[in-house]
């Protein structure tokens, strides 16, 4: 009652598309409900969304930050567009216009007219994310500056706390004790993986990891040394990986880490590099000294499995395959 009394009011019964717009709060169908909105009021070619912090990324003065998964959005919330657009498209969308960009500008792209908002906080005005709109008639850039504008700034509280919902959702897929992500969390991200390497023709590979004899730890030295044991053998996996790569606690003692856009060959060599750090670290624990080794198993994406289940499942025949046969070794799946 109330949304449908506030937009009648402030955009009379032509605004009634956005009622729908207030409905939930998960930006998954924020999102898609704002860009298809905008995209029917343009009668353009395409409209795209891109976070503010995959923008500064993206952006030529800083393509070479690289941001910790923990602080980003899944891409599929990162970047999202009516119609389908790749990365490279998007980041020559993005570098026409600068990042210190607090009001809507047009420019020429491609021969079309391309504009572009910032969505601002309404708490400390910084930026949230940025909607572009792509082929727009050279007659309607006037009109569609000060609709659209209107239309996001009443949006941007809605925006604004559905990325606030997204932050707490986010520490949901956190594990407690290693503060790596959990089991809840992987699912998600080997599917937007999949699809990601669907779309761009690319692979990614995945390690399942597990400790060898770590029962025996608990078993001789205590579940409080084999607790803080988890957390260093989490903090050493995270170390080494890449920035972009994502690493979760599986379970136990057993860890997963998703490497994107990594084929079978450099999931070997990352592999091989985390292994043999767990094997020469010497563990410290409340006086104690520990020595560790660390079984993997290794499958990559689409060459041993089609889905995110399978892909789990090859990952984890293997590190079971690599056990069977000596342990502290890297295996790979066939």
């Amino acid at each position: 009652m109330w949304t449908d009394f506030v937009v009648r009011r402030v955009f009379g019964y032509k605004g009634e598309r956005l009622r729908d717009f207030f409905d939930q709060l998960e930006l998954d169908h924020v999102i898609p409900k704002l860009l298809l909105y905008i995209y029917e009021i343009g009668a353009c070619e395409n409209v795209v969304w891109v976070v503010a912090d995959e923008f500064r990324k993206m952006h030529s003065l800083e393509t070479k930050i690289e941001i910790e998964p923990e602080q980003q959005m899944h891409r599929h919330l990162r970047i999202q567009a009516v119609k389908d657009i790749n990365e490279q498209r998007v980041r020559e969308l993005v570098n026409l216009f600068d990042e210190r960009l607090s009001m809507a500008v047009s420019v020429e792209w491609s021969g079309q007219n391309t504009m572009a908002w910032p969505i601002l906080s309404v708490k400390d005005q910084s930026v949230l994310a940025y909607v572009f709109m792509t082929g727009v008639k050279k007659t309607d850039v006037p009109r569609l500056q000060n609709r659209i504008g209107r239309d996001l700034s009443f949006m941007c509280k809605h925006i604004g706390f559905s990325i606030q919902h997204w932050h707490v959702q986010r520490l949901s897929f956190l594990d407690d004790l290693t503060g790596l992500y959990n089991q809840k969390y992987l699912a998600l991200v080997l599917e937007n993986e999949i699809l990601r390497s669907q779309r761009n023709d690319s692979k990614f590979s995945v390690l399942f990891m597990d400790i060898d004899y770590f029962k025996m730890v608990n078993d001789t030295r205590g579940h409080w040394v084999g607790s803080h044991l988890l957390v260093e053998i989490g903090r050493g996996i995270k170390q080494n990986l890449r920035k972009s790569d994502y690493a979760f606690r599986y379970g136990g003692d057993e860890f997963v880490a998703v490497l994107p856009g990594t084929t079978a060959e450099g999931a070997m060599v990352a592999a091989e590099r985390l292994r043999r750090s767990i094997e020469t670290t010497d563990f410290v624990i409340d006086g104690q000294h520990l020595k560790l080794t660390m079984s993997l198993g290794l499958a990559s994406f689409p060459d041993h499995a089609k889905t995110h289940k399978d892909i789990i499942k090859m990952a984890d025949e293997a590190m079971y395959c690599g056990k069977n046969k000596s342990r502290n070794i890297v295996f790979v799946a066939s």
